[in-house]
């Protein structure tokens, strides 16, 4: 196109130069470029400010297949961009898992903090994101004890980003993510059959938390979703 620009629209864009951002002090506001059609919440914009997911639902522009939000991690702001008719997603060659298998089901006892522990969690960033965590999850896998710190998604569901010893093989290298219903009577079901693959097991654009130190377990969980394409 001859000119710089911060963010590109994929091959799918045909039109060259999209719009411009204005971004000053955290606050950023959309100028869509003159005969491009741009829309969000189903309206035609030219001109839009841009909210960011960091309080919850995002200002979603969408172009033709495409759409385009902000995002802030830590201090730092981005645009998140999907197409649905990119590349990678007609190519997309589905999700594996491991057969079922009612032994990788265990109940684990949260041994609670008297009141949420703020816990530093590595991303695929290089940063951290800050979370709050309710306490230690002890269970027995096959007569051995061990433990996961979790992290409260807010209504009580345990989030466990955790790697184990299959991930040298068989599952996403980097680590899964688990998710547990609220614990009654200070217990919690794992089902391992459920733990799946994070968003940066298929893509290099996401911001995926990483499994922190705690949570590396020295055991081959062979249940849940495979690595990608394996």
């Amino acid at each position: 196109m001859g000119e710089s620009f911060d963010v590109r629209l994929t091959d799918n864009f045909k039109q060259g130069k999209f719009g411009e951002i204005d971004f000053k002090n955290g606050a950023a506001s959309l100028k869509v470029a003159s005969g491009v059609d741009a829309q969000s919440d189903g309206k035609s914009i030219s001109t839009i400010d841009l909210v960011s997911d960091e309080k919850g639902k995002p200002t979603e522009i969408r172009t033709g297949s495409q759409t385009f939000y902000l995002i802030k991690r830590e201090d730092r702001f981005g645009i998140r961009l999907k197409d649905s008719n990119s590349e990678a997603r007609r190519n997309f060659k589905g999700r594996h898992w491991f057969p079922i298998d009612e032994s990788y089901k265990v109940t684990a006892r949260l041994e609670a903090f008297p009141e949420p522990k703020e816990v530093t969690v590595p991303n695929v960033l290089g940063g951290h994101f800050k979370m709050k965590s309710p306490g230690i999850l002890k269970f027995t896998f096959k007569g051995k004890e061990y433990s996961l710190q979790p992290v409260d998604e807010g209504d009580g569901t345990l989030f466990i980003i955790f790697r184990d010893k299959s991930s040298l093989s068989e599952t996403y290298t980097s680590g899964r993510f688990l998710y547990a219903d609220k614990p009654v009577n200070g217990e919690a079901v794992l089902d391992f059959n459920k733990a799946e693959n994070p968003p940066c097991a298929f893509t290099p654009f996401a911001t995926c938390p990483l499994p922190p130190p705690q949570n590396n377990l020295e055991v081959e969980i062979k249940a849940g979703e495979k690595r990608y394409d394996h």
